[in-house]
């Protein structure tokens, strides 16, 4: 079926993989001539590679064969320099580093000329095949045994901006919780400045050195040993008892999947409130996020999606979960919309995807990040073209706009006023992801600490139901309002949010069916507008004007509060 190029360069591919086990073993046994042999060979194999990816590549499908290829070889000349004066680390290197890179590159080369084309094979790929190619043999062990090497893998990933990463990884060593047991992972992603120098100097339990940002897809990923799994940017100052709060809410509760703790410089209204408005001196801030990081899981805020420049997640989630970037960015920039991707795998497996309010860290702001978009694109336009292009193929792919409807909740549902008590049902109707009535539901949590919330969610698109299972007590599909009404069969709800309509307009029909679903006091939330603008008898009608939701900058939303009256 395939081009005999193709095969030449996947069984050129394999053989590497097969190769880099058994040149362990040569190295483990002493066999130096075996092992310099097999060097020089893998040697050859990663030029042919190389040439291949550039002879390949192209505009219409841009494959990472030629920059993964010369990351394998530049670290296999790094084990064979350590071979002559440092074994250990040599083999460390081979396991850690080069073969989870062998297999990335087959996994990219694989995937973007053999499966991407035929979109008929996606769904059997990512069922079958795909779990196997990127499974994390130490989890899997582990999950088997149960028994981790580690309680906690740390993963701190920088890419140049040492002086940042000097502070992240000095911070990180000085709120690590004494109690654990844990490895250092540290992952530079080609810096050009003296990232790696500083992380040999570290010696941490493992270092990974790509030869370019961008070249690999998940390396890191599959060299993890602990129970549990920290990503760290390294524009991230981690605060007292943050780390020892995330292990803790992950631990109590096997239904959160992913953890994020709340930071300073970051999108997502995930900045705290509570937060100092003026912050110059950093001590203070670590005095103050002493005060706040005290374990409080009526704080700990259920989210449809996370943006996280630092994350925790149980690792045998992260094995089975690997967000396939290149699934859908095959044709554009590798940093368009991963928090998104995997936020979505987390709720589609039904995993809550958990905001940390009690686990505040210090967050610069997108330093690496923002070098990255600058150098793949020429300024605001390109920027906003790219999420554009990015856009569109994550719905061609996962179904659901990322930044559509529901995905972050707009401030009208920051409420100030709980009215209700005991058991309080809640309400959404097209509310695509359900970020809004979901801040309502947390927002009772927090403030009054009452978790006997019911959410419930009405969607003429049955996509979101598997998009908000993670999160709400029932779902139902639903074509029209008099749908919803039929399959609630009388049930009322203290608050009920209507944000896309099933046909054209709002319309005064609609509303007074849902004045039906109402309790007494009860409050209906319309994003406007409703058709004539009519007021309806036994409810009090509020016009609101608010600010776009926390990503979109569209200008104004119009939202109708009626509130019943009896």
């Amino acid at each position: 079926m395939y081009d005999e190029k193709i095969s030449t360069t996947l069984e050129i591919i394999q053989t590497t993989r097969e190769a880099a086990p058994e040149l362990y073993n040569q190295l483990l046994n002493g066999n130096k001539k075996l092992f310099m042999q097999m060097s020089l060979e893998l040697k050859n194999l990663f030029k042919i590679l190389i040439q291949e990816g550039r002879l390949q590549n192209s505009k219409e499908l841009p494959i990472k064969l030629e920059k993964a290829a010369a990351s394998c070889s530049e670290s296999l000349e790094r084990i064979i320099r350590y071979s002559v004066y440092n074994i250990p680390l040599a083999l460390k290197k081979i396991e850690f580093e080069l073969i989870p890179f062998l297999c990335d590159m087959y996994v990219d080369y694989h995937f973007c000329k053999c499966i991407y084309p035929y979109k008929e094979k996606w769904d059997e790929y990512y069922k079958n095949e795909f779990p196997l190619l990127i499974e994390n043999p130490y989890i899997k062990n582990s999950e088997e045994t149960g028994r981790y090497k580690y309680d906690l893998s740390i993963a701190v990933l920088a890419y140049n901006k040492v002086e940042y990463t000097m502070k992240c990884i000095s911070c990180l060593l000085h709120n690590l919780p004494t109690d654990i047991s844990c490895e250092l992972i540290l992952v530079n992603h080609g810096s050009s400045d003296e990232t790696k120098k500083y992380f040999e100097n570290i010696m941490p339990t493992k270092q990974i050195d790509i030869k370019e940002n961008g070249s690999m897809i998940d390396n890191y990923g599959k060299s993890t040993e602990g129970k549990h799994t920290l990503f760290v940017s390294n524009d991230v100052l981690v605060m007292p008892n943050a780390i020892k709060n995330m292990m803790r809410a992950l631990e109590e509760d096997e239904s959160i999947g992913l953890v994020v703790p709340a930071t300073t410089s970051v999108s997502n209204l995930q900045v705290l409130k509570e937060l100092p408005g003026t912050i110059q001196d950093l001590s203070y801030l670590e005095i103050w996020a002493e005060s706040n990081n005290k374990y409080d899981p009526y704080r700990h805020e259920i989210r449809t999606r996370l943006v996280n420049p630092i994350q925790m997640a149980r690792s045998k989630y992260l094995m089975e979960l690997t967000p396939p970037g290149h699934r859908f960015t095959l044709n554009s920039n590798s940093f368009a919309f991963p928090d998104d991707v995997q936020s979505l795998l987390f709720r589609r497996r039904g995993l809550k995807c958990v905001l940390l309010k009690d686990s505040f860290c210090y967050h610069y702001g997108s330093v690496t990040i923002e070098d990255e978009s600058k150098e793949k694109s020429r300024g605001e336009k390109e920027i906003l073209l790219l999420y554009q292009k990015a856009r569109k193929e994550f719905f061609d792919v996962y179904g659901i706009d990322p930044w559509g409807t529901g995905c972050c909740y707009n401030r009208l549902f920051e409420l100030s006023d709980y009215p209700f008590s005991g058991e309080i049902s809640i309400l959404g109707i097209n509310c695509g992801l359900g970020a809004n009535p979901l801040k309502i539901k947390e927002q009772y949590k927090e403030k009054r600490h009452n978790t006997n919330c019911r959410l419930t969610f009405c969607v003429k698109d049955d996509i979101f139901i598997e998009d908000t299972k993670a999160f709400c007590e029932d779902a139902h599909a639903a074509a029209t309002m008099e749908e919803v009404a039929r399959v609630l069969n009388d049930k009322k709800f203290n608050y009920i949010v209507y944000e896309d309509s099933f046909g054209n307009n709002k319309s005064a029909d609609e509303v007074s069916i849902l004045k039906g679903l109402l309790v007494n006091g009860g409050e209906l939330y319309v994003r406007g507008p409703v058709a004539g603008n009519p007021e309806i008898s036994g409810l009090k009608r509020t016009v609101l004007e608010t600010p776009s939701d926390g990503l979109s900058k569209d200008g104004k939303i119009i939202w109708i509060l009626y509130k019943r009256e009896g």
